[in-house]
């Protein structure tokens, strides 16, 4: 998502197209306003990976509903800016902040989601138009024999397991048709909830491991997108 040196991942690359689209379109009565926050979803606790507040362990901001905005972080920090070199420090201080250990499938294994918002508002001849775009790192499905450890690391990856099975739960309601769509069976599905419906667009990738150890994880593409 983020990348490595001069291999930039898909975060900067996306912000970089953002505001060269800003630069062609400004001028005259045309104003654009960008801002970004990034967050981690660890043991379903939302942490704010930008804010300068100290975090108590374990104490998350609360998700909650308001009547017009649907599901909404209280207390999330929003940052405006003005470049693509401004994320680009801002995702580095959020990367640090995130929860990665070592692990046997991997030395530096997420232990939670992380989105990476970006709110960007259009003004022009006193019309005012907002979009949000959302990007999203997943942390793999684990199986806790592969992944050893006890205690923290058990209860971490069944946690993991257990949002991907509810984002599972919703883009299958969502493609089927179905009337309810289960938003509220995890905190990972709530804060997606305006990103997966709507007239929302979206776009999910992958990465694979081809290893012969690895050959029996099933991959079920069932996202549509549009």
């Amino acid at each position: 998502m983020v990348g490595f040196d001069s291999n930039k991942g898909i975060v900067p690359r996306v912000c970089e197209e953002l505001f060269r689209g800003i630069s062609e379109h400004s001028g005259g009565d045309v104003e654009f306003q960008v801002s970004v926050a990034m967050i981690e979803v660890y043991n379903d606790v939302v942490k704010d990976l930008l804010s300068k507040r100290v975090a108590t362990p374990g104490v998350g901001l609360k998700v909650r509903q308001a009547p017009k905005k649907g599901f909404v972080v209280v207390g999330l920090e929003s940052i405006p800016v003005q470049t693509s070199d401004e994320i680009n420090f801002h995702i580095g201080v959020g990367n640090k902040r995130r929860t990665i250990v070592a692990t046997r499938m991997n030395d530096t294994s997420s232990r939670g989601h992380t989105m990476f918002v970006i709110k960007f508002v259009q003004v022009s001849g006193g019309q005012t138009v907002e979009s949000e775009i959302n990007l999203v790192d997943l942390a793999g499905s684990e199986r806790a024999k592969r992944v050893g450890g006890a205690g923290g690391r058990l209860k971490e990856g069944s946690m993991i397991n257990k949002s991907l099975l509810c984002l599972g739960n919703c883009i299958k309601a969502i493609v089927n048709g179905d009337s309810h769509i289960p938003y509220r069976d995890s905190v990972l599905t709530k804060l997606l909830k305006k990103a997966l419906g709507g007239n929302s667009r979206r776009h999910q990738s992958g990465s694979d491991r081809l290893r012969g150890n690895f050959i029996d994880v099933k991959v079920r593409r069932s996202c549509k997108t549009n």
